[in-house]
């Protein structure tokens, strides 16, 4: 695993070099063809959780928000956001490994709750309920 996660370091450090532009979505599009590589043969399951993953730390589910868009409103910029990768993806595979793929859903059964639903602009935050496996 240590391999892929410097092949998540090496894009972030040189982005242009493996994604063509230094420009996030380029960045998003080779990262979301490598981990679906790295989902399709069997190495690391973590195809639809890294998306789920990020929506819970950035606290934002909608479906018009792309993970990488989450991730820029998180970080405040495109160069924050592609030099956060490595750690964040260091993170996932982490959290993935210890619940599985699928601990991370959304729990919108409280959506009533005026406490806990809040429309914040073009998202939703919502809190969220780590599925036990």
């Amino acid at each position: 695993m240590e391999h892929h996660i410097a092949v998540i370091a090496s894009l972030a450090t040189r982005p242009g070099m493996y994604a063509g532009s230094t420009r996030l979505k380029d960045v998003a599009l080779f990262f979301d063809g490598y981990i679906h590589a790295l989902s399709q043969c069997g190495v690391l399951p973590i195809d639809n959780a890294w998306v789920r993953w990020i929506s819970q730390r950035s606290d934002i589910w909608h479906s018009a928000w792309s993970w990488n868009r989450m991730l820029l409103h998180s970080t405040g910029s495109e160069e924050n956001a592609i030099a956060a990768l490595p750690e964040l993806f260091k993170l996932c595979v982490a959290d993935v490994r210890e619940i599985g793929g699928n601990g991370f859903e959304p729990s919108f059964t409280h959506l009533h709750q005026k406490n806990r639903y809040e429309r914040t602009g073009p998202c939703y935050r919502v809190s969220w309920t780590l599925l036990s496996m």
